[in-house]
């Protein structure tokens, strides 16, 4: 029977963790490289060219056979756009969401002399969060094309990270308000103080200027851009543009890819210790 050293545990430990951290620096970075190639792939067209070539394939072969993986750039617009849940702003797509803020008495065991001791920790619950999109057009200077945003990568803009202090339900349930927003909040254990409420919210504005990578078809008797049948293609909605987008990925593919390597290399030199003795 083997006697198995504390210190070899620890070493193992560690060897682990740090594989699964390199294992998943890696897959980010395949992720990303991906995403990187499949930009640099798509063709970027006019929706003149667009239309003009869905027109020829359905005269051809008839509606609804054409669709193509290209990218878009122009100004979003929307005729029927959304208002944002927290601040009311017009957009066609939002997220938001609502976090409490509390201090809560806990009990521990002190490491050292083995004594339950009381201490207080600061913690967060998120009260409520909810997304939601609706389809607009991008207008180039040639035309308009519809996108349908369902499934996108969606690169939003925060407009709101706020916190509001106070404990609005001290032992009973009470309504917390931001704006036209409302939420009841039930009361919280007598154990737990709340510090205040965080507001956050992120919106796809209107009038910006938008990359969009996705496919273009008209199967269902509209042209429209939205997620590609094929799930290894991207769909992709961007107030960066194409050159920044793909500058900020490989700068960081380069991290994670080192990153990646790195990890797997310690977490198996740290395997092969704590296995010599």
């Amino acid at each position: 029977m083997y006697d198995i050293c504390p210190m070899n545990i620890g070493l193992l430990l560690i060897g682990i963790v740090a594989l699964l951290v390199g294992g998943g620096c890696l897959w980010a970075f395949g992720n990303r490289r991906d995403k990187v190639f499949q930009m640099k792939l798509a063709e970027t067209r006019k929706v003149s060219e667009i239309r003009a070539i869905s027109s020829e394939v359905a005269g051809e072969i008839g509606a609804g056979s054409f669709n193509e993986v290209l990218e878009v750039k122009g100004v979003l617009k929307c005729a029927e756009p959304l208002k944002s849940a927290l601040k009311g702003e017009p957009c066609v797509h939002y997220e938001m969401e609502v976090v409490r803020e509390y201090e809560e008495r806990v009990e521990r065991v002190d490491q050292q002399t083995g004594r339950h001791v009381m201490e207080t920790v600061r913690r967060s619950e998120t009260l409520s969060s909810n997304s939601q999109s609706v389809e607009f057009t991008v207008d180039d200077g040639s035309g308009e094309i519809v996108i349908r945003p369902d499934g996108a990568e969606i690169d939003s803009v925060q407009i709101l990270d706020q916190f509001q202090p106070g404990d609005a339900h001290r032992g009973s349930s009470a309504m917390i308000r931001f704006g036209d927003f409302s939420l009841s909040v039930g009361p919280v254990g007598s154990n737990r103080h709340t510090l205040g409420y965080r507001y956050r919210e992120r919106i796809l504005p209107l009038g910006r200027r938008v990359y969009v990578l996705g496919e273009a078809r008209d199967d269902d008797g509209m042209l429209a851009i939205r997620r590609p049948t094929s799930s290894e293609k991207r769909f992709i909605i961007s107030l960066k543009s194409e050159e920044e987008l793909i500058r900020s990925n490989e700068e960081s593919m380069n991290l994670l890819k080192y990153g990646g390597y790195g990890g797997l290399g310690a977490g198996l030199l740290l395997l092969i210790l704590s296995f010599i003795t």
